[in-house]
C-alpha cells in the first residue's frame, strides 16, 4: 500500500522535474501590484503630445436647463445618462461625445449651445 501525500497548506507549483517551491501569496500580490504600478507610471498622458489639456465649461448647459425650467434629474432621465456623468458635467470634467450627443438630442440643441471650450492658461 502506498502512502498518500498530505495536501499542502500553500500553493506549491512544480518547477522542473522534482523541485518544489512554496509561494507566498503576499509576495505574488505585491509583485503584481508593483508591476501594474510601474506600467501605469511609464504610461505617458494622452494630452502631453498635444501641448496640454483643453478646459471645457458646461455653464451654457446649466443656463439652458434653467431657461427650459428643467432640473439635472430631468436631464439625466431624458438623456439616459448616469449620476457619475452628471457629476462630471457639474465639475467641468471631460465626458464622451456620445454623452454630449445624447444631451443635445434630449434638449434639441447643438453642441455649441451646451459646451464652451476655454483657452489654455499659459
Amino acid at each position: 500500500m502506498t502512502k498518500k501525500k498530505p495536501k499542502p497548506q500553500h500553493f506549491i507549483p512544480k518547477i522542473g522535474r522534482m523541485c518544489y517551491t512554496v509561494v507566498d501569496y503576499r509576495q505574488v500580490l505585491l509583485s503584481t501590484v508593483r508591476h501594474i504600478w510601474l506600467a501605469n507610471k511609464r504610461q505617458t498622458p494622452l494630452f502631453k503630445r498635444s501641448g496640454g489639456p483643453m478646459s471645457v465649461s458646461y455653464k451654457k448647459l446649466f443656463k439652458l436647463l434653467i431657461d427650459k425650467d428643467l432640473k439635472k434629474k430631468n436631464l439625466r432621465e431624458m438623456a439616459g445618462i448616469g449620476n457619475s456623468t452628471m457629476t462630471k458635467l457639474a465639475n467641468n470634467e471631460n465626458v464622451t461625445m456620445e454623452v454630449m450627443a445624447k444631451i443635445c438630442s434630449a434638449l434639441d440643441c447643438k453642441i455649441d449651445d451646451v459646451v464652451e471650450i476655454l483657452p489654455d492658461e499659459k
